[in-house]
């Protein structure tokens, strides 16, 4: 194989070397011999392309492993932030629809329309001590049983509701601690919007309806609370 030439030129009493580089790099190469390719064999050019293959897949391997990493970090830390309670939490209690378009320009609605009865989310973790903002919108009633209470444990006939649309206000005080307004006597006009924030100092599972019989029988209108035990020291 013909070897690279160097020339060495005094310039000025400046010493100058020339390297001279065949005339095809070989990415040019198409599989021509040794002779026609100024010293690169055909031997030469498949170990390039050889080597590039493996750069290639090397290259495509780590970024594989890269975004990989990403995404289970960022599932990790959704987790967490689901497992972990927090001070404060808010709870959308109702909401107001848009398909068919809504207009409460100067009143809600008859009947209780255009409303979702449902809570979003409906299951929070805070920690003890900490508090839950429960926005209302429209004709509900916010109301909180003890740790242990299930939803088919809610006594929605006996005793009977109290009066009001939509079938009523749930009368169950068994392990109830928390009952918010009653919405009915409340002009059914931007009024009826409100927040109710709950503080929760022990740590339990705490079940939370929609005092409204027909929202809670019928929309199984109800979520929970689930409240861990106060950090200490910090994080």
């Amino acid at each position: 194989m013909p070897e690279l030439e160097i020339k060495q030129i005094n310039r000025n009493s400046v010493m100058r070397i020339e390297i001279c580089l065949p005339r095809v790099f070989p990415w040019k190469l198409r599989g021509g011999d040794k002779r026609a390719h100024g010293g690169y064999s055909k031997l030469h050019h498949r170990h390039w392309r050889r080597t590039m293959r493996r750069a290639l897949i090397l290259v495509v391997a780590i970024f594989s492993l890269c975004v990989n990493a990403g995404l289970a970090s960022s599932a990790d830390v959704e987790d967490s932030r689901r497992s972990a309670g927090v001070p404060n939490v808010t709870i959308s209690f109702g909401q107001w629809e848009t398909d068919p378009p809504l207009d409460r320009l100067n009143a809600n609605p008859a009947g209780g329309a255009g409303n979702n009865h449902e809570l979003i989310p409906d299951i929070v973790t805070i920690e003890a001590g900490g508090a839950v903002n429960f926005v209302i919108s429209g004709l509900h009633n916010v109301q909180i049983f003890d740790d242990g209470r299930k939803p088919d444990d809610v006594r929605t006939t006996v005793p009977p509701p109290l009066a009001g649309m939509g079938g009523g206000i749930i009368d169950d005080s068994n392990k109830r601690i928390y009952r918010g307004w009653d919405p009915n006597p409340i002009p059914n006009n931007f009024q009826r919007d409100r927040v109710e924030t709950v503080h929760f100092a022990e740590p339990g599972r705490y079940l939370v309806i929609c005092g409204v019989v027909n929202h809670f029988v019928n929309d199984r209108m109800y979520g929970f609370v689930r409240v861990l035990p106060e950090k200490k020291g910090g994080f």
